[in-house]
Protein backbone atom coordinates (compact mmCIF):
# COMPACT_ATOMS: atom_id res chain seq x y z
CA UNK A 1 0.00 0.00 0.00
CA UNK A 2 2.37 2.68 -1.25
CA UNK A 3 0.02 5.29 -2.69
CA UNK A 4 -0.94 6.73 0.70
CA UNK A 5 2.56 7.59 1.87
CA UNK A 6 3.59 11.25 1.91
CA UNK A 7 5.62 12.63 -0.98
CA UNK A 8 8.18 14.12 1.41
CA UNK A 9 10.92 11.48 1.49
CA UNK A 10 11.89 12.43 5.05
CA UNK A 11 8.53 11.13 6.23
CA UNK A 12 8.85 7.74 4.58
CA UNK A 13 9.74 4.57 6.45
CA UNK A 14 12.95 2.88 5.33
CA UNK A 15 12.85 0.24 2.60
CA UNK A 16 14.47 -3.12 3.13
CA UNK A 17 14.07 -5.82 0.52
CA UNK A 18 11.03 -4.09 -0.92
CA UNK A 19 9.36 -3.69 2.50
CA UNK A 20 8.60 -0.41 4.27
CA UNK A 21 10.18 -0.61 7.74
CA UNK A 22 10.70 1.42 10.88
CA UNK A 23 13.01 -0.40 13.28
CA UNK A 24 11.62 -3.97 13.46
CA UNK A 25 8.13 -2.92 12.32
CA UNK A 26 7.08 -3.76 8.74
CA UNK A 27 4.50 -1.28 7.46
CA UNK A 28 1.25 -2.77 6.14
CA UNK A 29 -0.38 0.54 5.26
CA UNK A 30 -0.97 4.12 6.27
CA UNK A 31 -4.32 4.66 7.96
CA UNK A 32 -4.30 8.28 9.10
CA UNK A 33 -2.33 11.49 9.14
CA UNK A 34 -2.58 14.46 11.51
CA UNK A 35 -0.70 17.71 11.84
CA UNK A 36 1.83 16.06 14.16
CA UNK A 37 2.05 12.42 13.13
CA UNK A 38 1.50 9.69 10.57
CA UNK A 39 -0.28 6.55 11.75
CA UNK A 40 0.33 3.12 10.23
CA UNK A 41 -0.74 -0.47 10.63
CA UNK A 42 2.43 -2.54 10.95
CA UNK A 43 3.69 -5.99 11.86
CA UNK A 44 6.06 -6.36 14.80
CA UNK A 45 8.56 -8.92 13.46
CA UNK A 46 9.95 -9.68 16.90
CA UNK A 47 6.64 -10.84 18.34
CA UNK A 48 4.75 -11.56 15.10
CA UNK A 49 1.82 -9.30 15.99
CA UNK A 50 -0.06 -6.43 14.39
CA UNK A 51 0.49 -3.00 15.91
CA UNK A 52 -0.56 0.58 15.40
CA UNK A 53 2.54 2.67 14.73
CA UNK A 54 2.45 6.42 15.43
CA UNK A 55 5.40 8.17 13.79
CA UNK A 56 5.90 11.75 14.99
CA UNK A 57 6.62 14.30 12.31
CA UNK A 58 10.01 16.02 12.45
CA UNK A 59 10.80 19.70 12.86
CA UNK A 60 8.25 22.27 13.95
CA UNK A 61 5.13 20.16 13.47
CA UNK A 62 4.35 20.81 17.12
CA UNK A 63 6.18 22.44 20.03
CA UNK A 64 8.79 20.76 22.20
CA UNK A 65 6.60 20.86 25.32
CA UNK A 66 3.67 19.12 23.63
CA UNK A 67 5.99 16.52 22.08
CA UNK A 68 7.53 15.81 25.50
CA UNK A 69 4.09 15.57 27.04
CA UNK A 70 2.99 13.01 24.46
CA UNK A 71 6.14 10.92 24.85
CA UNK A 72 5.91 11.06 28.66
CA UNK A 73 2.26 9.95 28.55
CA UNK A 74 3.05 7.09 26.16
CA UNK A 75 5.89 5.91 28.40
CA UNK A 76 3.59 6.04 31.43
CA UNK A 77 0.97 3.95 29.60
CA UNK A 78 3.66 1.44 28.60
CA UNK A 79 4.16 0.71 32.31
CA UNK A 80 0.48 -0.15 32.76
CA UNK A 81 -0.76 -3.66 32.11
CA UNK A 82 -4.49 -4.25 32.04
CA UNK A 83 -6.83 -5.87 29.48
CA UNK A 84 -9.02 -2.74 29.39
CA UNK A 85 -6.11 -0.34 28.70
CA UNK A 86 -4.99 -0.01 25.07
CA UNK A 87 -1.38 -1.08 25.48
CA UNK A 88 1.70 0.90 24.46
CA UNK A 89 4.40 -1.62 23.53
CA UNK A 90 7.31 0.67 22.77
CA UNK A 91 8.32 4.33 22.72
CA UNK A 92 11.54 4.68 20.74
CA UNK A 93 13.46 6.26 17.87
CA UNK A 94 14.87 4.80 14.67
CA UNK A 95 16.53 6.57 11.77
CA UNK A 96 15.86 9.95 13.34
CA UNK A 97 12.14 9.23 13.70
CA UNK A 98 10.38 9.07 17.07
CA UNK A 99 7.58 6.52 17.18
CA UNK A 100 5.05 4.90 19.48
CA UNK A 101 4.02 1.27 18.92
CA UNK A 102 0.55 0.52 20.28
CA UNK A 103 -1.83 -2.39 20.52
CA UNK A 104 -3.93 -2.96 17.41
CA UNK A 105 -7.58 -3.50 18.33
CA UNK A 106 -10.42 -3.45 15.82
CA UNK A 107 -13.64 -2.05 17.13
CA UNK A 108 -16.05 0.85 17.39
CA UNK A 109 -15.51 3.97 19.42
CA UNK A 110 -18.19 4.65 21.97
CA UNK A 111 -18.97 7.82 19.97
CA UNK A 112 -19.94 5.68 16.95
CA UNK A 113 -22.06 3.40 19.12
CA UNK A 114 -23.88 6.32 20.76
CA UNK A 115 -24.65 7.82 17.34
CA UNK A 116 -27.02 4.85 16.86
CA UNK A 117 -29.02 5.66 19.99
CA UNK A 118 -29.18 4.33 23.57
CA UNK A 119 -27.71 1.00 24.64
CA UNK A 120 -29.36 -1.54 26.91
CA UNK A 121 -29.01 -1.11 30.67
CA UNK A 122 -26.91 -4.28 30.86
CA UNK A 123 -24.71 -3.17 27.96
CA UNK A 124 -24.28 0.32 29.44
CA UNK A 125 -23.35 -0.93 32.89
CA UNK A 126 -20.95 -3.55 31.48
CA UNK A 127 -19.10 -0.95 29.40
CA UNK A 128 -18.98 1.33 32.45
CA UNK A 129 -17.66 -1.48 34.64
CA UNK A 130 -14.81 -2.19 32.21
CA UNK A 131 -13.95 1.52 31.92
CA UNK A 132 -13.86 1.66 35.73
CA UNK A 133 -11.48 -1.31 35.77
CA UNK A 134 -9.11 0.59 33.45
CA UNK A 135 -9.43 3.81 35.47
CA UNK A 136 -8.71 1.91 38.69
CA UNK A 137 -5.21 0.91 37.59
CA UNK A 138 -4.59 4.43 36.23
CA UNK A 139 -5.73 6.13 39.43
CA UNK A 140 -3.72 3.72 41.61
CA UNK A 141 -0.64 5.02 39.79
CA UNK A 142 -1.58 8.59 40.86
CA UNK A 143 -2.53 9.46 37.30
CA UNK A 144 -5.73 10.39 35.48
CA UNK A 145 -7.02 11.09 31.98
CA UNK A 146 -6.96 14.82 31.32
CA UNK A 147 -10.16 14.40 29.29
CA UNK A 148 -12.40 11.34 29.13
CA UNK A 149 -14.59 11.41 26.01
CA UNK A 150 -16.30 8.71 23.90
CA UNK A 151 -13.42 8.75 21.40
CA UNK A 152 -11.17 7.44 24.20
CA UNK A 153 -13.27 4.30 24.46
CA UNK A 154 -13.33 1.45 21.95
CA UNK A 155 -15.42 -1.71 22.16
CA UNK A 156 -13.92 -4.63 20.26
CA UNK A 157 -15.83 -7.24 18.29
CA UNK A 158 -15.95 -9.58 21.29
CA UNK A 159 -17.28 -6.89 23.64
CA UNK A 160 -14.02 -5.99 25.38
CA UNK A 161 -13.58 -2.32 26.24
CA UNK A 162 -10.25 -0.63 25.49
CA UNK A 163 -9.44 2.78 26.99
CA UNK A 164 -6.91 4.83 25.05
CA UNK A 165 -4.73 6.73 27.53
CA UNK A 166 -2.35 8.95 25.56
CA UNK A 167 -3.67 12.00 27.44
CA UNK A 168 -2.49 10.62 30.77
CA UNK A 169 -1.41 13.23 33.35
CA UNK A 170 -0.32 13.15 36.96
CA UNK A 171 -3.10 13.60 39.51
CA UNK A 172 -4.00 16.00 40.93
CA UNK A 173 -3.36 18.47 38.15
CA UNK A 174 -4.55 21.75 36.70
CA UNK A 175 -5.47 21.51 33.04
CA UNK A 176 -3.89 23.95 30.59
CA UNK A 177 -7.19 24.06 28.72
CA UNK A 178 -10.40 25.68 29.93
CA UNK A 179 -13.76 24.66 28.54
CA UNK A 180 -14.33 27.89 26.60
CA UNK A 181 -11.29 27.10 24.41
CA UNK A 182 -12.67 23.80 23.12
CA UNK A 183 -15.40 22.43 20.82
CA UNK A 184 -18.79 21.58 22.30
CA UNK A 185 -18.31 17.84 21.75
CA UNK A 186 -15.35 17.90 24.14
CA UNK A 187 -16.69 20.38 26.69
CA UNK A 188 -19.89 18.33 27.06
CA UNK A 189 -17.91 15.61 28.92
CA UNK A 190 -15.91 17.88 31.24
CA UNK A 191 -16.28 18.12 35.02
CA UNK A 192 -17.19 21.40 36.78
CA UNK A 193 -13.62 21.81 38.04
CA UNK A 194 -12.24 21.22 34.53
CA UNK A 195 -14.38 23.83 32.77
CA UNK A 196 -13.44 26.33 35.48
CA UNK A 197 -9.71 25.65 35.14
CA UNK A 198 -9.43 24.41 38.73
CA UNK A 199 -7.43 21.50 40.13
CA UNK A 200 -8.64 18.12 38.96
CA UNK A 201 -8.13 14.62 40.29
CA UNK A 202 -9.47 11.10 39.72
CA UNK A 203 -12.97 12.25 40.67
CA UNK A 204 -13.03 14.41 37.53
CA UNK A 205 -12.83 11.20 35.46
CA UNK A 206 -15.75 9.83 37.49
CA UNK A 207 -17.88 12.86 36.56
CA UNK A 208 -17.03 12.44 32.85
CA UNK A 209 -17.85 8.74 33.03
CA UNK A 210 -21.18 9.60 34.67
CA UNK A 211 -22.03 11.75 31.64
CA UNK A 212 -21.23 8.86 29.31
CA UNK A 213 -23.26 6.37 31.38
CA UNK A 214 -26.24 8.77 31.31
CA UNK A 215 -25.90 9.06 27.53
CA UNK A 216 -25.49 5.31 27.03
CA UNK A 217 -28.75 4.62 28.87
CA UNK A 218 -30.87 7.48 27.48
CA UNK A 219 -29.23 8.45 24.17
CA UNK A 220 -29.19 12.07 25.44
CA UNK A 221 -26.23 14.21 26.60
CA UNK A 222 -27.23 15.51 30.05
CA UNK A 223 -25.60 18.94 29.70
CA UNK A 224 -25.85 19.50 25.94
CA UNK A 225 -27.01 23.03 25.11
CA UNK A 226 -26.93 25.38 22.13
CA UNK A 227 -23.37 26.69 22.58
CA UNK A 228 -20.22 26.13 24.61
CA UNK A 229 -20.98 28.87 27.15
CA UNK A 230 -24.42 27.37 27.88
CA UNK A 231 -22.87 23.90 28.22
CA UNK A 232 -20.34 25.21 30.74
CA UNK A 233 -23.08 26.93 32.75
CA UNK A 234 -25.13 23.72 32.75
CA UNK A 235 -22.16 21.62 33.92
CA UNK A 236 -21.47 24.11 36.70
CA UNK A 237 -24.99 24.76 37.92
CA UNK A 238 -27.72 22.61 36.37
CA UNK A 239 -28.81 19.15 37.45
CA UNK A 240 -29.64 16.81 34.55
CA UNK A 241 -33.18 15.57 34.03
CA UNK A 242 -33.94 12.16 35.56
CA UNK A 243 -33.06 9.44 33.07
CA UNK A 244 -36.64 8.18 33.24
CA UNK A 245 -37.69 11.24 31.23
CA UNK A 246 -35.99 9.73 28.20
CA UNK A 247 -36.09 5.98 28.85
CA UNK A 248 -38.79 3.97 30.56
CA UNK A 249 -38.00 1.45 33.30
CA UNK A 250 -34.60 2.87 34.28
CA UNK A 251 -33.70 1.05 37.55
CA UNK A 252 -33.77 3.35 40.59
CA UNK A 253 -30.39 1.98 41.66
CA UNK A 254 -28.84 3.02 38.35
CA UNK A 255 -30.34 6.51 38.64
CA UNK A 256 -28.79 6.84 42.12
CA UNK A 257 -25.39 5.75 40.78
CA UNK A 258 -25.46 8.28 37.94
CA UNK A 259 -26.72 11.07 40.21
CA UNK A 260 -23.82 10.55 42.59
CA UNK A 261 -21.28 10.37 39.76
CA UNK A 262 -22.59 13.73 38.51
CA UNK A 263 -22.41 15.61 41.82
CA UNK A 264 -21.07 19.12 41.20
CA UNK A 265 -19.06 18.98 44.42
CA UNK A 266 -16.30 16.39 43.99
CA UNK A 267 -16.41 15.59 47.72
CA UNK A 268 -19.95 14.24 47.26
CA UNK A 269 -19.11 12.02 44.29
CA UNK A 270 -17.76 8.51 44.53
CA UNK A 271 -14.21 8.91 45.75
CA UNK A 272 -12.86 5.91 43.86
CA UNK A 273 -14.01 3.87 40.88
CA UNK A 274 -13.93 0.72 43.02
CA UNK A 275 -17.10 2.04 44.70
CA UNK A 276 -18.82 2.22 41.30
CA UNK A 277 -17.64 -1.29 40.39
CA UNK A 278 -19.14 -2.53 43.64
CA UNK A 279 -22.46 -0.78 42.93
CA UNK A 280 -22.59 -2.19 39.39
CA UNK A 281 -22.41 -5.77 40.69
CA UNK A 282 -26.18 -5.55 41.08
CA UNK A 283 -26.48 -5.55 37.31
CA UNK A 284 -25.64 -8.36 34.92
CA UNK A 285 -21.89 -8.43 34.26
CA UNK A 286 -19.47 -10.07 31.84
CA UNK A 287 -22.21 -10.26 29.21
CA UNK A 288 -20.89 -9.57 25.71
CA UNK A 289 -21.80 -6.06 24.60
CA UNK A 290 -24.07 -6.25 21.57
CA UNK A 291 -22.97 -4.22 18.59
CA UNK A 292 -25.79 -5.50 16.39
CA UNK A 293 -27.37 -2.07 15.73
CA UNK A 294 -24.33 -0.96 13.74
CA UNK A 295 -25.40 -1.02 10.11
CA UNK A 296 -22.52 0.46 8.14
CA UNK A 297 -20.57 -2.05 6.11
CA UNK A 298 -17.23 -0.48 7.06
CA UNK A 299 -18.07 0.15 10.70
CA UNK A 300 -15.15 -1.96 11.92
CA UNK A 301 -12.60 0.11 10.04
CA UNK A 302 -9.60 0.65 12.29
CA UNK A 303 -9.44 4.28 11.17
CA UNK A 304 -12.27 4.97 13.62
CA UNK A 305 -9.85 4.37 16.47
CA UNK A 306 -6.54 5.32 14.91
CA UNK A 307 -7.74 8.69 13.70
CA UNK A 308 -8.38 9.87 17.26
CA UNK A 309 -5.24 8.52 18.94
CA UNK A 310 -3.28 11.73 18.50
CA UNK A 311 -6.22 14.08 18.77
CA UNK A 312 -6.60 13.71 22.52
CA UNK A 313 -2.90 14.31 23.14
CA UNK A 314 -2.36 17.85 21.94
CA UNK A 315 -4.61 19.66 24.43
CA UNK A 316 -7.50 18.92 22.02
CA UNK A 317 -6.99 22.12 20.01
CA UNK A 318 -8.31 21.77 16.45
CA UNK A 319 -10.09 18.59 17.57
CA UNK A 320 -13.03 18.67 15.19
CA UNK A 321 -11.06 19.72 12.09
CA UNK A 322 -8.34 17.11 12.63
CA UNK A 323 -10.90 14.39 13.35
CA UNK A 324 -12.74 15.09 10.12
CA UNK A 325 -9.47 15.25 8.17
CA UNK A 326 -8.41 11.84 9.34
CA UNK A 327 -11.84 10.33 8.66
CA UNK A 328 -12.18 11.77 5.16
CA UNK A 329 -8.72 11.25 3.68
CA UNK A 330 -7.16 14.55 4.62
CA UNK A 331 -9.87 16.91 3.39
CA UNK A 332 -12.21 18.38 5.94
CA UNK A 333 -15.58 19.24 4.39
CA UNK A 334 -17.46 22.37 5.26
CA UNK A 335 -19.82 21.96 8.19
CA UNK A 336 -23.39 21.13 7.22
CA UNK A 337 -25.96 22.77 9.50
CA UNK A 338 -29.38 21.47 10.53
CA UNK A 339 -32.24 23.76 11.58
CA UNK A 340 -34.82 22.04 13.78
CA UNK A 341 -38.35 23.42 14.02
CA UNK A 342 -40.56 22.87 17.04
CA UNK A 343 -42.78 19.85 16.47
CA UNK A 344 -46.38 20.99 15.99
CA UNK A 345 -48.95 19.40 18.27
CA UNK A 346 -52.16 18.51 16.42
CA UNK A 347 -53.23 16.13 19.17
CA UNK A 348 -54.73 16.64 22.64
CA UNK A 349 -53.33 19.13 25.13
CA UNK A 350 -51.53 16.42 27.13
CA UNK A 351 -49.17 15.89 24.16
CA UNK A 352 -47.94 19.48 24.40
CA UNK A 353 -44.98 18.82 26.73
CA UNK A 354 -43.91 15.88 24.61
CA UNK A 355 -44.05 18.01 21.45
CA UNK A 356 -41.99 20.77 23.07
CA UNK A 357 -39.27 18.44 24.35
CA UNK A 358 -39.00 16.28 21.23
CA UNK A 359 -37.17 18.78 19.02
CA UNK A 360 -34.83 19.81 21.85
CA UNK A 361 -33.91 16.22 22.66
CA UNK A 362 -33.29 15.29 19.02
CA UNK A 363 -31.01 18.32 18.66
CA UNK A 364 -29.02 17.19 21.69
CA UNK A 365 -28.47 13.78 20.12
CA UNK A 366 -26.99 15.03 16.85
CA UNK A 367 -23.29 14.11 16.83
CA UNK A 368 -21.65 17.39 15.78
CA UNK A 369 -18.25 15.68 15.52
CA UNK A 370 -19.12 14.43 12.01
CA UNK A 371 -19.01 17.69 10.05
CA UNK A 372 -22.56 18.44 11.19
CA UNK A 373 -23.85 21.35 13.26
CA UNK A 374 -27.22 22.23 14.76
CA UNK A 375 -28.71 25.73 14.59
CA UNK A 376 -28.46 27.06 18.18
CA UNK A 377 -32.21 27.59 18.66
CA UNK A 378 -35.31 25.49 18.13
CA UNK A 379 -37.36 27.57 15.71
CA UNK A 380 -41.10 28.11 16.24
CA UNK A 381 -42.99 28.85 13.03
CA UNK A 382 -46.32 27.69 11.57
CA UNK A 383 -45.72 24.73 9.28
CA UNK A 384 -48.54 25.36 6.80
CA UNK A 385 -46.34 27.29 4.36
CA UNK A 386 -43.16 25.26 4.01
CA UNK A 387 -41.75 27.69 1.44
CA UNK A 388 -41.33 30.31 4.18
CA UNK A 389 -39.50 27.73 6.28
CA UNK A 390 -36.95 27.20 3.52
CA UNK A 391 -36.57 30.95 2.93
CA UNK A 392 -35.83 31.47 6.61
CA UNK A 393 -33.46 28.49 6.72
CA UNK A 394 -31.48 29.76 3.73
CA UNK A 395 -31.33 33.28 5.20
CA UNK A 396 -29.71 31.80 8.32
CA UNK A 397 -27.21 29.80 6.25
CA UNK A 398 -28.46 26.36 7.27
CA UNK A 399 -28.44 23.40 4.88
CA UNK A 400 -31.17 21.07 6.15
CA UNK A 401 -34.51 21.47 7.90
CA UNK A 402 -36.19 18.99 10.27
CA UNK A 403 -39.89 19.53 10.90
CA UNK A 404 -42.52 17.35 12.49
CA UNK A 405 -46.07 17.06 13.72
CA UNK A 406 -47.72 15.04 16.47
CA UNK A 407 -51.20 13.70 15.98
CA UNK A 408 -53.37 11.03 17.56
CA UNK A 409 -54.19 7.52 16.37
CA UNK A 410 -57.68 6.19 17.03
CA UNK A 411 -58.39 2.63 15.83
CA UNK A 412 -60.12 -0.44 17.18
CA UNK A 413 -56.74 -1.85 18.18
CA UNK A 414 -55.22 1.31 19.72
CA UNK A 415 -56.73 4.40 21.25
CA UNK A 416 -54.96 7.63 22.04
CA UNK A 417 -51.55 6.74 20.62
CA UNK A 418 -49.35 9.66 19.64
CA UNK A 419 -48.35 9.60 15.97
CA UNK A 420 -45.11 11.40 15.13
CA UNK A 421 -44.58 12.58 11.56
CA UNK A 422 -40.91 13.59 11.05
CA UNK A 423 -39.53 15.01 7.79
CA UNK A 424 -36.06 16.13 6.68
CA UNK A 425 -35.71 18.62 3.80
CA UNK A 426 -32.80 20.19 1.96
CA UNK A 427 -32.98 23.96 2.37
CA UNK A 428 -31.64 25.14 -0.97
CA UNK A 429 -34.40 23.58 -3.07
CA UNK A 430 -36.96 22.29 -0.54
CA UNK A 431 -36.41 18.68 -1.61
CA UNK A 432 -37.77 16.06 0.78
CA UNK A 433 -34.83 13.84 1.78
CA UNK A 434 -36.47 11.54 4.34
CA UNK A 435 -39.82 11.04 6.09
CA UNK A 436 -41.12 8.58 8.66
CA UNK A 437 -44.33 8.06 10.65
CA UNK A 438 -43.90 6.67 14.18
CA UNK A 439 -46.53 5.16 16.48
CA UNK A 440 -45.50 6.19 20.03
CA UNK A 441 -47.91 3.64 21.42
CA UNK A 442 -45.81 0.81 19.99
CA UNK A 443 -42.32 2.31 20.14
CA UNK A 444 -40.96 3.96 23.33
CA UNK A 445 -40.53 7.73 22.82
CA UNK A 446 -36.82 7.52 23.73
CA UNK A 447 -36.27 5.04 20.89
CA UNK A 448 -38.15 7.33 18.49
CA UNK A 449 -35.94 10.29 19.44
CA UNK A 450 -32.78 8.20 19.02
CA UNK A 451 -33.93 6.74 15.70
CA UNK A 452 -34.77 10.15 14.24
CA UNK A 453 -31.40 11.58 15.36
CA UNK A 454 -29.50 8.57 14.01
CA UNK A 455 -31.23 8.65 10.62
CA UNK A 456 -30.82 12.43 10.32
CA UNK A 457 -27.07 12.07 10.92
CA UNK A 458 -26.77 9.28 8.38
CA UNK A 459 -28.93 10.96 5.74
CA UNK A 460 -27.28 14.38 6.13
CA UNK A 461 -23.79 12.90 5.95
CA UNK A 462 -24.65 10.77 2.91
CA UNK A 463 -26.32 13.69 1.14
CA UNK A 464 -23.41 16.07 1.80
CA UNK A 465 -20.81 13.58 0.56
CA UNK A 466 -22.89 12.74 -2.53
CA UNK A 467 -23.37 16.43 -3.34
CA UNK A 468 -19.60 17.04 -3.13
CA UNK A 469 -18.68 14.31 -5.62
Amino acid sequence: MNGGFPADKSGLPERSGGEEKISHYVISGKIASTEVSDIYVAVDTRFNRRVTLIVLKPGDAFDVQTRKRLIDAAEAVSRLSHPNVLAVYEVSEAGGKEFIAMEYAEGLTLRDMLARGPLSVDGSTEITRQICAALAIIHEDDQMLESLIPENITVTRDGQVKVMCLNLVEAPCKSDVRGDNLPADVVTYMSPEHVEGKEMDARSNIFSLGIMLYQMVTGVMPFRRGNVRDIINAIRGKNPEPMSRYMRDVPDRLQRIVTRMLEKNAARRYQHVYEIISELRYFKTSEPVSLAPIRRKDAWNWVVLASVIILVTVSLYGYIADYLKSRLGGTAPETSTLMIFAFENNGPLEFEDFAESLAVDIGGMIDTGRGLAVYPEIVSMPLEDTSQIFVFSRSEGTDFVLIGQIGIKETAESSGHALIDARLFRSRDGQLIWAELYDAGRIPPAEIRADIASIVIEVMTTTVVRDQI
